[in-house]
């Protein structure tokens, strides 16, 4: 029997940096329309007394939050597939 010959596997693996400057534009794009959709729309539809600055503490902590968890699942899911693709190669 032939042994089929297997092609090699190119693993590309995104930097922590990468990875990191990733995870804050996607976040801080999502701080602005969570503020503005928070400030203009829901505070008033509910009657929630909220100050601008008020609402700019509370969304850049949850901001804060936001990118380290998008930076661990990435960099998790990152190493899923880097040691999926290693097993791959053997």
């Amino acid at each position: 029997m032939e042994k089929k010959e297997q092609k090699p596997v190119l693993i590309l693996r995104q930097s922590k940096k990468q990875a990191l400057i990733e995870s804050i534009i996607n976040v801080c794009s999502g701080m602005v329309i969570a503020f503005s959709v928070f400030q203009f729309i829901l505070a008033p539809l509910l009657g929630i007394p909220v100050t601008m600055g008020e609402n700019v503490i509370i969304t850049s902590v949850l901001t804060v939050v936001s990118i380290l968890r998008g930076f661990m699942w990435r960099r998790l899911f990152d190493y899923i597939h880097y040691k999926q693709s290693l097993r791959r190669l053997r």
